[in-house]
């Protein structure tokens, strides 16, 4: 809770006194809950503590909310920037159909700056989501394609859309 409520006081002591980075519970593990809306500095502290990133949901979580910072951070500890999550190993993850990489997070979302960031950074355009769709499907799906579509020109990856 102290990850999702941004006190990084809070979220050091805790994991000072052997708190685990990893821990699940209803809304996920810290890490996802500190993508979604915590400072730079309590995702390094997780990330620190052993937070883990295989099979987190964290990197996509990031992408959905426009949390570029968060997500160059993750990228830089050695988030993979293709992986969709394997629902085998989040702890957080019930439905398969809802697993989504960050590309198709935030096409999903029609987040122009972070499908802008993800492609500059080597985001592959063919990686499909639970559902077999890639991120120009979603965008489609969800009434962003022309949008995405012109950011995929905009970088250069259409061609291979």
């Amino acid at each position: 809770m102290a990850a999702l409520n941004n006190d990084p006081v809070m979220v050091k002591f805790l994991l000072s006194r052997g708190a685990s980075p990893n821990v699940s519970r209803l809304r996920g593990t810290p890490l996802e809950k500190a993508a979604l809306s915590s400072s730079i500095p309590i995702i390094s502290a997780l990330l620190n503590a052993g937070g883990k990133l295989e099979g987190s949901a964290a990197f996509s979580i990031a992408a959905a909310n426009g949390r570029i910072d968060v997500l160059e951070v993750l990228l830089d500890r050695g988030a993979d920037i293709n992986k969709v999550p394997n629902p085998d190993l989040m702890l957080n993850q019930t439905d398969f159909d809802e697993v989504k990489n960050g590309l198709c997070a935030a096409a999903e979302r029609g987040n122009s700056d972070v499908v802008r960031f993800l492609l500059k950074r080597g985001a592959d355009v063919s990686v499909k989501d639970g559902k077999g769709i890639t991120a120009l499907g979603i965008a489609r799906i969800n009434s962003h394609e022309s949008y995405v579509a012109l950011l995929f020109l905009d970088v250069g990856f259409m061609s291979s859309v």
